[in-house]
């Protein structure tokens, strides 16, 4: 009986390391995919929000940035919002057809919570595609 005390002691010394690893290891991925999914929401906040207004006559790359940003912000974030103007050409049964179409790029730099730099990525990035519902902006975004 005396020679098993303090063998539980010594089990958790051994078993506490993976455990507070594994741990840490779920908190940081919930920390990322909480995030990556607020940059996620933002670009198509941002896309959709662009591609609709086009119809009212204002820019269509503001109002994609402005409600990107206002989405990031909300969360707590901030990035880089980037749209852009495009064209696309499709040939369906010989007849050659353009569409005006609207994309959103957002940029958040991630911090982690217990990962260093160098086992993580540096940012978040996400983009979504849309065509403008009014086809008569020819413009690019500045």
């Amino acid at each position: 009986m005396r020679l098993r005390r303090g063998s539980q002691a010594i089990e958790f010394a051994l078993v506490a390391p993976l455990l507070l690893t594994l741990g840490g290891g779920i908190a940081e991925y919930g920390w990322y995919y909480t995030r990556d999914l607020a940059v996620i929401g933002a670009a198509r906040d941002g896309v959709r929000a662009g591609a609709a207004d086009a119809s009212g006559g204002s820019d269509p790359c503001q109002v994609a940035r402005t409600t990107a940003t206002q989405s990031l912000t909300n969360v707590g974030l901030a990035g880089t919002v980037t749209p852009t103007l495009t064209t696309m050409t499709a040939t369906i049964d010989g007849t050659s057809t353009t569409v005006n179409m609207i994309k959103v790029s957002v940029s958040v730099p991630y911090t982690g919570l217990f990962l260093p730099s160098s086992l993580r990525p540096a940012n978040l990035l996400a983009a979504s595609v849309a065509r403008l519902e009014t086809q008569t902006n020819n413009g690019s975004c500045t």
